[in-house]
This record gives structure tokens, sequence and C-alpha cells, in this order.
């Protein structure tokens, strides 16, 4: 019998946890880094194979959450960034 997965499942959002953002439940990496590195050119068999605490599932989780969610994650993005820049 198949087994259903909800990708928001595989995301979590804690106030005490990388500053409230959105991550891969389970772990501090953000769904906003996984976005750099896929925007960046890397696949997400690199993105896993980089980063030992992800799983080549929870990396393309992140990547269909992004897709489903692209305007809204690609404003956060240029948010964060805006603000790095404020900050150097």
């Amino acid at each position: 019998m198949p087994t259903s997965l909800s990708i928001d499942s595989m995301l979590s959002r804690n106030a005490g946890i990388c500053g409230g953002q959105l991550c891969i439940a389970g772990t501090r990496f953000t769904l906003n880094q996984i976005v750099m590195l896929y925007n960046r050119g890397e696949t997400a068999e690199a993105i896993a194979a980089h980063h030992a605490q992800l799983t080549l599932a929870q990396v393309y989780g992140a990547l269909a959450y992004y897709h489903t969610h692209q305007a809204e994650v690609d404003a956060d993005l240029m948010a964060e960034c805006d603000e790095a820049e404020r900050l150097d």
C-alpha cells in the first residue's frame, strides 16, 4: 500500500530556531539555504551530498515547497539579502 507524505510535514517553524525561519524538520537548515544553493546551480543530489544532515527526500521536499510558494519564498530571500546588506 502506498504511503503518503505531506511536504509541509518535512518543514517546521519555531521562533527559537533560526529566528523563526522555515527549516527542514529536525535540523537547523533553513528553506532559504536550500533555495540559495539551488538557485546557484546546485542539484538536489549535490545539496544532499554536501550536507550530511539532510536526506535527498528532505531536499526535494524543500524544493517542492519552494516551487509551490515561489513568489513568497523569493520575497523572503530578497528581504533577507537586503537586511544582510544593511548590516554590512
